[in-house]
């Protein structure tokens, strides 16, 4: 009995003669020992198809001692040793079969089988040909012959000897199956259809055409016919599921494709099934988990989605994009935390695969998080994907203007709204709401005028209208102010932009009436304060205004009664609780109770309380000069409290006498305030001091002003950039370089100004080369009228031939600058004339 099953490695030892035979035996020994061998051989064959083969192996083994030249036991031996996989020992066995019977094809095609399983394709060839010598029409020597060039790539040998195959046993379904694989493989999907379909119609229960007839016809479009094979197909193991019978684990993509013909029909209850049925063949099949999780993510079952997205991930080779999907499952159901968990896994494993829309997702997540620092970071990455994508760009803005970073939020909106006008899209209103709020911190008083009168313009709110009063306001436009205050009365009013409200806030009024008092009208303010109260009746800040100016006219009576209703408000309130007293003391009517301070007769004077809240009321009321003398009271009073040098350096900064606020702040000892606050306030009294000696020209005044600033902050980069200026001015080139570098190198995100200082500081060092490429880096300096006129005089400097680009700089800088600089004007006639002609136009 001869069998042909696949084989493997082993060395084929020699046989040693046995010692009897060398000296001699009798002829029944030998018929003896043949006989013996015969019956080893038999009980072999019999382990061998029982597939006992290591046992067979051994009895063979022990036969071929005896009956050394029986090419069958050889070639038993040798199947056995090939079904161990010792293919080394099946390829000797094989050899020695083959020398005993050379025109044996079995033989032939069991050597030709090893030789292919060691990779040996030359070896494998000469075998297989010899086969189709002594016998042409051998179908299994050219199915190997086929297997050996397609696994060599030779697909056109492989398709000519197939076909050779084919033509030989024209019903045979596996040489149909094997030309539909190679066509398949080459993407020739109608052909491999056809192949397929004729393997079926030979054998119709071969799994595997159906599975890749499926494959095409899903391939090719056709799902209704795709469905219909892998249903034929995969109906034998569905019974094998049900009976709980073990199904091998290579059906399990078979139930995977299957689901996901269903899954792009959205055909969801049957996709789930075949995943599951899936899942039952091949427990740690991830991919059929992952699928069953977007099934329940799209039926809107987000608690189901992430059950199974999150199994998937623990299960052999987890689909990566499980994290993308848990993340935005995590996002949808408010769990930032979790979502940023996946996002950032997700990008850790598949860096390449991150888009600009997971980036803006982890942006917004962060800022969710009130996180900006790491919102920034992801939001730039967006930003590497597409420079001018409206929403990112919104998003890092927002996130500036929340780290209070105006410059940067402010350069940001700029991008924003020419990326946006480039895409024709209007800015919508909070957007100019937050651009104006950033222009206002940068001290762009202009720029945010603009902004708000626009928003004013095409939504007129009462909002708008009030802050483009306040912006006059501190451009020391008092009456513009009042004109749009009044204006701001005739419109429905807003907290936010997205939120609409019925009725000015108290701020509003409170704005209001502090301008009719600068103006001295008492009475509008009267008027304005008791509108307001209808309102908001019970508002602390509106009472003790209105109580103020009912004092002031010598009303004491209302006054005390709006005082005592801001105490109600604000029962802590310093300013209602001493006008009371006041008042108390106009109408005889005593302190409000003995332990308060007493306010009717002071036998050793007024106590230092009284001149402190006195000081506030004045100085609420606006008259700092008063208040000032007031806090000076405090001071000779309770001299060892540094309450009065800071209040009078208050007082002082309101009157713009800043060398005297200078003072006063070197006098602070202790004081129970932010230590940061007092920096702050310090450094704006020194800017403010040394701003006034700039525009005196008092240069070394403000030199030494602004050092005492860097001397306060040593990190101050607006003290470094001034003195450099001031140095500029000064002729000091060397020193305004290190003070402009210095001030640029400190700067994370360097302003236009800084930028632009830098430019200048690197043409004083002799590096225009360099100047010209850190303007040319940085197009976002274009709003500067500098920038223009800088570019243009470095092309020139640098003999560069760009005059049109020169006289259009030039040009630029003069419309920014708002009105035509005669100099550089002449400039652009000079080179109009040189470049084209004094005949041109």
């Amino acid at each position: 009995m001869r069998h042909i099953i696949l084989i493997s490695i082993f060395i084929l030892s020699s046989f040693i003669l046995n010692p009897r035979l060398v000296c001699g035996q009798s002829e029944r020994d030998l018929k003896d020992e043949t006989r013996q061998a015969e019956e080893l051989y038999a009980q072999g064959l019999q382990l061998f198809n029982d597939h006992n083969y290591e046992k067979a192996s051994s009895l063979f083994q022990r036969a071929l001692v005896s009956l050394p030249n029986s090419a069958e036991i050889w070639n038993h031996l040798g199947t056995c040793f090939y079904n161990l996989q010792k293919y080394t020992d099946a390829e000797a066995a094989f050899t020695k079969a083959h020398q005993l019977d050379g025109t044996n094809i079995e033989i032939l095609q069991n050597l030709a089988l090893v030789f292919y399983k060691q990779q040996n394709f030359k070896e494998a060839f000469s075998s297989l040909e010899k086969i189709l010598r002594i016998k042409p029409n051998t179908s299994q020597a050219l199915y190997l012959m086929g297997h050996i060039y397609s696994q060599d790539g030779r697909f056109d040998e492989a398709l000519q000897v197939y076909k050779k195959a084919a033509q030989i046993n024209k019903k045979d379904a596996r040489v149909y199956y094997l030309i539909g694989n190679i066509y398949y493989q080459r993407d020739e999907l109608e052909t491999a259809v056809e192949y397929y379909n004729k393997a079926l119609r030979y054998n119709a229960r071969m799994v595997n055409a159906a599975y890749n007839l499926a494959n095409c016809y899903y391939k090719l479009g056709q799902f209704e016919e795709a469905v219909a094979y892998y249903e034929a197909g995969l109906q034998q193991f569905r019974e094998n599921l049900t009976r709980k019978e073990k199904v091998s684990e290579r059906h399990a993509k078979a139930f995977y494709n299957l689901g996901n013909i269903y899954f792009k029909k959205k055909t969801y209850p049957k996709a789930l099934t075949a995943y599951e049925d899936a899942l039952k063949i091949d427990p740690q099949f991830a991919s059929s988990a992952y699928r069953i999780g977007l099934i329940y993510k799209f039926e809107n079952e987000p608690d189901k989605a992430i059950q199974w997205l999150e199994k998937s991930l623990h299960m052999r080779d987890p689909e990566v994009s499980a994290h993308e999907e848990l993340g935005a499952l995590f996002s949808q159901t408010n769990q930032p935390e979790r979502a940023l968990e996946h996002f950032t896994r997700f990008e850790q494993v598949a860096p390449d695969s991150m888009t600009l829309e997971l980036w803006l997702k982890i942006g917004n997540l962060h800022i969710s998080l009130q996180s900006p620092g790491q919102a920034i970071k992801a939001f730039q990455k967006a930003l590497a994907i597409d420079a001018d994508n409206v929403d990112v760009l919104d998003g890092l803005a927002e996130c500036f203007l929340h780290q209070n970073a105006y410059q940067k939020a402010t350069l940001i909106y700029q991008r924003l709204f020419d990326s946006m006008a480039a895409k024709k899209r209007e800015p919508q209103d909070f957007q100019r709401w937050n651009f104006a709020l950033s222009l206002e911190h940068i001290s762009d008083l202009a720029g945010a005028l603009k902004e708000y009168q626009q928003l004013a313009e095409m939504n007129p709110m009462g909002l708008y209208r009030f802050h483009i009063g306040r912006i006059y306001r501190k451009m020391n436009n008092s009456v513009s102010a009042l004109a749009e205050f009044e204006k701001a009365l005739k419109y429905h009013w807003s907290k936010k932009p997205r939120s609409i409200l019925k009725n000015p806030p108290p701020y509003f009024y409170c704005s209001l009436g502090q301008i009719y008092l600068e103006h001295d009208d008492r009475k509008a303010a009267l008027k304005i304060f008791q509108k307001a109260l209808k309102q908001h009746p019970h508002d602390y800040h509106i009472l003790v205004y209105t109580a103020n100016i009912l004092y002031s006219a010598g009303t004491f009576g209302e006054a005390k009664n709006k005082y005592e209703r801001a105490l109600k408000s604000n029962a802590a309130g310093s300013e209602a609780l001493f006008g009371l007293q006041l008042t108390n003391c106009q109408t005889n009517s005593g302190a409000l109770s003995p332990e308060d301070i007493p306010l009717i007769s002071w036998p050793a004077g007024p106590p230092a309380q009284y001149w402190l809240q006195r000081g506030h009321l004045l100085a609420s009321l606006g008259h700092y000069q008063e208040a000032y003398n007031a806090y000076d009271r405090f001071g000779q009073v309770q001299p060892g409290d540094s309450q009065a040098s800071w209040y009078q350096a208050l007082c002082l900064a309101k009157m713009k006498r800043w060398k005297a606020a200078i003072e006063k702040l070197n006098m602070l000892t202790s004081l129970k305030i932010d230590p940061d606050h007092v920096l702050e306030f310090k450094q704006f009294v020194h800017f403010s001091l040394a701003d006034t000696f700039l525009n005196n020209q008092y240069y070394s005044a403000a030199r030494e002003t602004f050092s005492q600033v860097l001397a306060l902050n040593p990190n101050s980069i607006l003290a470094a950039n001034n003195i450099g200026y001031v140095a500029y001015l000064t002729a000091s080139g060397n020193e305004a370089t290190r003070y402009f570098t210095q001030a640029y190198q400190r700067s994370a995100q360097p302003s236009p100004e800084l930028i632009n200082n830098r430019v200048l500081a690197l043409v004083i060092e002799g590096e225009p080369l360099s100047a010209l490429a850190l303007l040319e880096e940085n197009p976002q300096l274009k709003i500067l009228p500098a920038y223009n006129l800088n570019l243009g005089l470095l092309i020139m400097n640098l003999g560069h031939n760009e005059l049109p680009r020169v006289m259009a700089l030039w040009g630029q800088y003069n419309h920014l600058n708002g009105q035509r600089q005669e100099i550089v004007h002449s400039w652009i006639n000079e080179l109009h004339k040189f470049y084209y002609g004094t005949d041109q136009p």
